[in-house]
């Protein structure tokens, strides 16, 4: 699944496909989804999405905390 945080603790899906279909990390399957991710996002919302740097200023409750990277 692949998504992006609308605010802390919303996250929206906008597509979602098998580990066998996205292959390994990086591959030509993985830019194509990440870039209908962006597309979905930019086609429903006229606002970027919600950013952050720790797992914090996405998640508020219940999480360990990280840096994002």
């Amino acid at each position: 699944m692949l998504g992006r945080f609308l605010i802390a603790d919303a996250l929206v899906l906008t597509n979602f496909h098998t580990r066998s279909y996205l292959g390994r990390f990086g591959s030509h399957a993985w830019a194509t989804a990440m870039t209908q991710c962006v597309a979905t996002w930019n086609r429903l919302f006229d606002f970027p999405p919600h950013t952050g740097s720790v797992i914090g200023d996405y998640v508020t409750e219940n999480c360990d905390v990280f840096p994002v990277t």
